[in-house]
């Protein structure tokens, strides 16, 4: 069965700016299967007992962090924790669900492609903020450094789903920190 087949995905009204509810139901249900957040990035890891709080937003906090570099760094490393968590599956079910789905989950492969775009968005308003303030310099270029801290955390966890330890992620975000740009 495809996950489009299983997936139905309904917004909240009134729910927080972006946050969305993806919801599992068996084909012709009436129950909720197995509830999941996808409201914030790194919010929420999956195991078999359902859905729980992983390093509490990994991605909404390193949106407060007082300077780029810092929120680079937080969302990086809270990326590998978050994607390796012991007795927890691996990887990132908002970077690798619903890539591979036809037609019929094509709800479910937008609402999670949405997902992914918004929090680029934060990333890149964030890191605007950041050369307004004189924290990058100012012909850095903010979607670009969103978009590459987004496509190395996407590594991250899809290298995470494929086996590889935890340490060996960090030394990747610690690599990708390398070039980030001074002040």
């Amino acid at each position: 069965m495809l996950l489009g087949d299983l997936l139905q995905r309904r917004e909240r009204r009134g729910a927080g700016v972006g946050e969305q509810h993806v919801q599992a139901t068996a084909p012709g249900a009436d129950r909720v299967v197995q509830p999941v957040q996808v409201g914030q990035v790194g919010d929420v890891t999956h195991h078999r007992g359902g859905a729980r709080r992983a390093d509490a937003s990994y991605g909404a906090r390193a949106l407060q962090e007082p300077t780029a570099r810092q929120v680079a760094a937080a969302f990086l490393n809270g990326s590998v924790r978050a994607t390796t968590r012991p007795g927890c599956p691996a990887g990132c079910l908002g970077v690798q669900g619903a890539l591979a789905v036809g037609d019929p989950g094509s709800d479910a492969r937008d609402a999670l492609i949405a997902w992914r775009n918004e929090h680029t968005s934060l990333l890149r308003d964030r890191f605007r903020q950041a050369v307004d303030e004189g924290d990058l310099p100012p012909d850095a270029d903010p979607e670009l450094l969103a978009r590459y801290l987004m496509t190395v955390a996407n590594g991250i966890a899809v290298q995470a789903a494929g086996g590889t330890a935890r340490d060996d992620l960090q030394q990747v975000a610690d690599m990708a920190l390398r070039s980030w740009p001074p002040a």
